[in-house]
């Protein structure tokens, strides 16, 4: 059963992964960073799901204790939490600011793109960097490695855990869900105005696309908030101790290594992120632009058959013109006549 769920694993986060690509690439190909650095969030997450499924395929783990690569996955993962969170509320303020029809990102003063950009390099860069920094203080041991899920991170069960690491993704949900107020009421009032000038039922591709990022981000922030809020409040609160240097951090602490088996929560793990990059094909790699891409690729692959067989065929037709020249009588006929006048 635990190899099943290995594969199960490996394979559900692999495709997640192939789902991950286009929107990726065209969030970036449209300089859209918050976005991708969403969907490249996902795309990693799903990578270290996929691996750790293949190198610990059994419900306990056994064999390599996965050093190098879970001291680099487990604080990794730690940071990621924070982007996904803070690229969120980025992507809301953003919406919310494009919603607004009293200013347009065009006509935006060089103070207010300077805030955008402080509050992005802000909550998707500084924060992770520096959740992944602080961990260290409350990181009792070096890692855990759990069957099939792998490499995780280790936080005490103390109060400067919440401070350090697990108050900070719930914090920016909060301020996240801010802006989902202002960008929902300005889409709204927006989609009012435009009903007045436009026909019924037309609606301009640009407030198409929008409408798409705030369902998109909506979707995520209800997968990723609840998640959350469950890990800030029942991860390490019936096993509150006092905080102790010496006691988190032994002479032995490097060795320290710990092996568990696999359990059904780690689950919601696998279908948060499945989800997401789910969510990311839905309404990113199924637009016209996606289209559009996926056409440009079919062009390129038929071009390159095409020519493959063009060059087999051509290969071929050389062939057949040089084997006559070859074989020749008058090419025979010299030969033999050496092979005479050498015997």
């Amino acid at each position: 059963m635990s190899s099943t769920t290995a594969a199960a694993v490996a394979v559900s986060t692999f495709l997640s992964c192939l789902l991950c690509i286009t929107p990726l690439i065209l969030q970036l190909q449209a300089r859209n960073y918050i976005v991708s650095t969403l969907i490249a969030s996902t795309l990693v997450t799903n990578i270290f799901h996929s691996i750790n499924a293949l190198i610990w395929p059994t419900k306990d783990p056994s064999g390599w204790e996965g050093q190098g690569l879970c001291d680099v996955e487990v604080k990794l993962r730690i940071g990621l939490e924070m982007t996904v969170t803070g690229s969120i509320a980025c992507l809301f303020r953003q919406l919310s600011s494009i919603a607004d029809t009293s200013q347009y990102p065009d006509r935006l003063s060089r103070m207010e793109k300077r805030n955008t950009g402080i509050f992005q390099t802000s909550l998707c860069g500084i924060l992770p960097v520096l959740r992944m920094i602080l961990s260290y203080v409350v990181q009792p041991g070096r890692y855990w490695v759990f069957g099939i899920f792998g490499c995780t991170p280790t936080v005490d069960t103390s109060w400067p855990s919440y401070a350090l690491v697990l108050v900070w993704p719930l914090a920016v949900s909060l301020v996240a869900l801010r802006y989902i107020a202002l960008a929902t009421l300005r889409m709204v009032k927006h989609s009012r105005e435009m009903s007045r000038l436009l026909p019924e039922g037309q609606v301009p591709s640009s407030e198409r696309k929008t409408r798409k990022l705030v369902f998109m981000a909506l979707f995520l922030y209800l997968i990723d908030t609840p998640t959350r809020a469950l890990v800030f409040w029942g991860s390490i609160m019936p096993f509150l101790v006092p905080y102790s240097w010496s006691r988190i951090h032994p002479p032995d602490w490097a060795e320290k290594i710990g092996k568990a088996s696999f359990t059904s929560t780690f689950l919601v793990n696998y279908a948060s992120s499945i989800v997401q990059s789910i969510f990311y094909f839905y309404f990113l790699g199924c637009s016209p632009e996606a289209t559009v891409m996926y056409r440009a690729w079919l062009d390129r692959s038929r071009a390159r058959l095409c020519w493959a067989s063009v060059s087999r065929q051509s290969q071929t037709s050389k062939k057949r013109i040089e084997m006559p020249s070859t074989s020749s009588g008058h090419g025979h006929g010299r030969e033999f006549g050496q092979e005479l006048a050498t015997m």
